[in-house]
């Protein structure tokens, strides 16, 4: 198994970073069946796929994270940790921290193109990934 990390900036309040070309470098050599794992560890991100579209990604998921998870709401979390990302964690929790995604070097390059960290809060974070090629039949 290959592990690898690397980190990933964003602007918070949903903002949503294509993670596709770095996770190009790491699988381009493969050849065969793999499964690759992404996770990210904060709290306030989450890792999911999507289209890399600029209307999708600045508009639509900003405005759908604010309709079902709004940020003027009350958020219980607030008055513990005297923050105002409650509803950071809230967006994050519901996409979820990472995914494993099988593939085979000749569709890893389809796969992998639409892999987003989508930060709802955090400005930066650290995304282990971890390479397990399949285990050759005999």
């Amino acid at each position: 198994m290959k592990r690898f990390t690397f980190t990933v900036a964003t602007d918070g309040n949903t903002d949503i970073v294509n993670l596709s070309p770095e996770l190009a470098k790491y699988i381009s050599g493969i050849k065969g069946h793999a499964l690759l794992h992404v996770f990210v560890g904060g709290s306030t991100a989450a890792i999911t796929t999507i289209e890399f579209e600029p209307g999708l990604v600045k508009h639509d998921m900003p405005e759908f994270f604010q309709r079902l998870v709004p940020d003027d709401l009350h958020y219980d979390h607030e008055a513990t940790w005297n923050d105002d990302n409650g509803h950071s964690h809230v967006r994050a929790a519901l996409v979820g921290p990472g995914l494993t995604i099988p593939f085979w070097s000749k569709a890893a390059r389809i796969l992998v193109r639409s892999v987003c960290a989508t930060a709802p809060g955090l400005a930066a974070s650290s995304v282990p990934c971890w390479l397990r090629p399949a285990a050759s039949r005999a």
